[in-house]
């Protein structure tokens, strides 16, 4: 949750001050932490974000509430605080407040610059911490809520975005996020105020009505926590005069695989394109090489590049596994005469292939998609069980490489399923890229832990994600006013 290395003390003379906050800092993280550990245990999910050209495994765990109350004027009868639903009569006057902020996207940026953020200015206060909505933005499919919290007490805080409910759908958190409105850590000092970005995806369903409730979570030292929320009324249709949606409905097919293209939907925010993996594909695809939306309008042409992508592992969103949205950056284009969809290809495996297969006894290799991965063999200092997957790629920058993922259970020879360690000493997991070299090293730590080596062998680990390009530029005509 918080960045340690960003703790360490500026100079000697704060020295003595410095390490009685950071012990402090250390025992407030540690507190979080076991929080964080015991809803894990509870709720047992995990999520897999992809973000900076690296593979980083985090696991997000919310204490959801068994229920939650609707917005009404009055008090929670769960938490017992006050909540407040209303319309705001105050603008929009705290962009100045986020610009700064490290994650800030350019949707976002756009957005705060143009002054589209919707006036909340809602707050409830329990316990010596007040939590106000300030603003927030939605598109029906991208949300954003900017916040703040004020600590009146006497203890260093932290806080963790918890649940956003709108009517009478729960949000998913899988793909959750929220961000520092300005750079440094998390933690709240006593008697001072931090700001707050929290984004999620929404559904594209059509939502009962316009109610909202944002929850965040408070944490100190002694592990105690305290829960706030503030209702207010967000329209998912806000931008609906400047929204733009083309149904596609057609099909682009590359070595074998079909990729159908279904809907495409512009807003001020993103653009989207929502697209299926054909059931009856032989190999599974784990990634679109660069993929360019182009837009033209008149003389005017745009192309739009580098997409987020989601997915069901990433997103709360899909009913399918086969289903993506690639979520561009939003078009400077008010009228479309047509647009394109082109891609340079397609990583993909064929299913007997997403196994990797080792003898652990002999710290060898069996079985692997292709000769490149390497397992390094654990040292003298290295758990036993502990094992690194390595492998160097080529054109890593150009293709836009993404990183190996593999699944958290693995099963022997006989066929039995064991769960993979939580940690291990042999390093994270991550994927480096050289834009010299065009080169890139995914490594990959997996823990089998100290028993593996006593399992049948050979020991199998199914792959969830794994680079294996298969080039061919292809572009495919989406739309044409012509037609």
């Amino acid at each position: 949750m918080w960045n340690k290395e960003e703790r360490i003390l500026s100079d000697d003379a704060q020295e003595m001050k410095g390490n009685s906050e950071q012990v402090r800092e250390m025992k407030l993280t540690n507190a979080v932490q076991r929080g964080i550990e015991q809803g894990k245990r509870r709720q047992k999910k995990r999520l897999f974000s992809y973000g900076g050209g690296a593979f980083i495994t985090a696991i997000v765990v919310l204490f959801i509430l068994s229920s939650i109350v609707q917005p009404n004027n009055g008090e929670n009868a769960l938490t017992g605080q006050p909540i407040t639903q209303s319309v705001t009569s105050k603008s929009w006057s705290d962009s100045d407040l986020f610009v700064e902020a490290p994650g800030l996207t350019k949707a976002l940026g756009n957005v705060l610059s143009n002054n589209l953020i919707q006036p909340v200015y809602q707050s409830t206060e329990k316990n010596g911490y007040q939590f106000e909505v300030l603003g927030a933005v939605t598109d029906g499919r991208k949300l954003y809520i900017l916040y703040s919290l004020e600590n009146k007490t006497d203890q260093v805080v932290d806080q963790v975005g918890k649940s956003f409910r709108y009517g009478n759908y729960e949000v998913s958190d899988t793909g959750a996020s929220t961000d520092m409105a300005l750079p440094g850590d998390s933690l709240i000092q006593p008697n001072a105020t931090k700001n707050f970005i929290y984004t999620t995806n929404l559904s594209t369903s059509i939502y009962s009505n316009h109610e909202a409730i944002y929850e965040i979570n408070v944490y100190t030292e002694n592990q105690s926590q305290t829960s706030l929320e503030v209702a207010f009324e967000l329209d998912p249709n806000m931008f609906e005069s400047q929204t733009y949606s083309f149904d596609i409905n057609k099909t682009m097919e590359m070595d074998g695989q079909k990729i159908h293209i279904n809907k495409i939907v512009y807003t001020p925010l993103h653009t989207y394109v929502d697209l299926e993996y054909d059931l009856m594909n032989t190999k599974d695809i784990f990634q679109l090489i660069n993929p360019v939306l182009i837009g033209k309008s008149g003389e005017k042409s745009e192309k739009l590049f580098y997409p987020k992508v989601l997915n069901s592992s990433n997103s709360g969103l899909f009913s399918k596994e086969n289903q993506r949205t690639l979520v561009f950056y939003s078009s400077k284009l008010n009228h479309f005469d047509s647009i394109a969809l082109n891609i340079q290809g397609i990583s993909a495996l064929e299913e007997e292939q997403k196994k990797i297969v080792i003898d652990l006894s002999k710290n060898e290799i069996v079985q692997a998609p292709d000769n490149d991965l390497q397992m390094i063999k654990s040292s003298e200092e290295a758990d036993v069980g502990d094992v690194l997957f390595q492998r160097e790629i080529e054109n890593a920058v150009t293709l836009r490489s993404s990183s190996m993922w593999l699944d958290l259970q693995y099963q022997d020879a006989d066929g039995v399923s064991h769960d993979q360690e939580p940690s291990g000493s042999m390093g994270g997991s991550g994927f480096s890229t050289s834009s010299k070299d065009d080169i890139g090293e995914d490594h990959y730590s997996y823990n089998f832990g100290a028993d593996a080596v006593n399992y049948p062998q050979p020991l199998t680990i199914k792959i969830k994600r794994y680079w294996n390009p298969i080039l061919e530029d292809l572009t495919l005509q989406l739309y044409s006013s012509s037609k």
